[in-house]
């Protein structure tokens, strides 16, 4: 064999051999801090202003929430990035669950980058489609979540909380994009009218967040990302262009059912944990010696 052709084959062979020895978890943790740094520095990320930390909501449709809505930005990069550093923690560093949620958290942080990237008017369709993909890999977390539950409060406050929020808030992001888009493309199937999708929207929202919250663990920040967007879309719809009375009572039912649903399910899913840890305390306990 030439000479040439040797030293490259066994560079290749050699730099193969020191990839396969990097530590997996590690180069996780790592891709993940890499993520959250371009989704930070990405254009229209500096800051915590949450009227530029993101592209501008689409034009004004039904489903649109008012301005206020967008703070929510901030407690969601504000949480994320608290999951970004808790990940690093010895404790964490090798666990199951982060394992499993580091490659979906990287992904979604790409996405976000992605959507902030798509900003321009002419983008839009771009970024529809971009939120939609994003809403399919959060819910992926979400089974992970249900499958792999929080072992404390700390835990749950730090990786939970953070993964919800942002599934929550992607929900009405994504319901705001179609109706944008469909508004900008003068869609209006059955010829139903803009008022009727409006209120189906809503009522898929409702239904969609209220199985995701009911049938898992009982994810009350999903809920409550989900019902800060339909209060805001409520005070729009009373008070803001276009008016219109039913969405808003449609928005203020919806509240109401989300906050029933997922606080009634966390309260069974609290008092199962609970019974469960009674029930490990009883057994660890010495019999009682009725003898003596």
């Amino acid at each position: 064999m030439p000479a040439w052709t040797a030293v490259p084959r066994d560079r290749l062979a050699a730099a193969a051999g020191h990839v396969g020895s990097w530590d997996p978890d590690l180069l996780r943790a790592v891709l993940v801090s890499l993520a959250a740094a371009a989704w930070l520095l990405a254009p229209g990320g500096r800051g915590w202003d949450p009227f530029q930390s993101g592209p501008p909501l689409p034009g004004p449709t039904l489903l649109l929430p008012a301005a206020g809505a967008l703070w929510i930005r901030i407690l969601i990069d504000l949480a994320l990035c608290a999951y970004v550093l808790y990940q690093w923690l010895p404790s964490q560093r090798r666990k199951e669950r982060q394992r499993r949620l580091g490659w979906t958290l990287a992904s979604a942080l790409v996405l976000l980058t992605a959507v902030r990237l798509s900003g321009r008017e002419e983008l839009q369709t771009l970024a529809a489609a971009i939120v939609v993909l994003l809403l399919g890999v959060l819910l992926t977390t979400l089974g992970t979540l249900n499958r792999y539950p929080a072992e404390g409060r700390i835990e749950g406050a730090a990786v939970d909380v953070p993964l919800g929020l942002l599934l929550g808030w992607t929900i009405i992001e994504t319901a705001v994009r179609a109706a944008a888009l469909a508004d900008r493309q003068g869609t209006d199937l059955f010829d139903l009218g803009a008022q009727t999708w409006a209120l189906i929207a809503v009522g898929v929202v409702t239904v969609g967040t209220a199985v995701l919250c009911s049938t898992g663990r009982g994810h009350l920040s999903v809920a409550l990302a989900v019902v800060w967007g339909l209060i805001w879309l409520l005070f729009e719809r009373l008070f803001g262009e276009p008016a219109s009375a039913p969405v808003a009572f449609a928005a203020g039912l919806a509240v109401f059912l989300l906050l029933i649903t997922a606080g009634s399910r966390r309260h069974r899913v609290d008092h199962e944990r609970r019974r469960r840890l009674r029930a490990l305390q009883d057994a660890a306990r010495p019999p009682l010696n009725l003898a003596g």
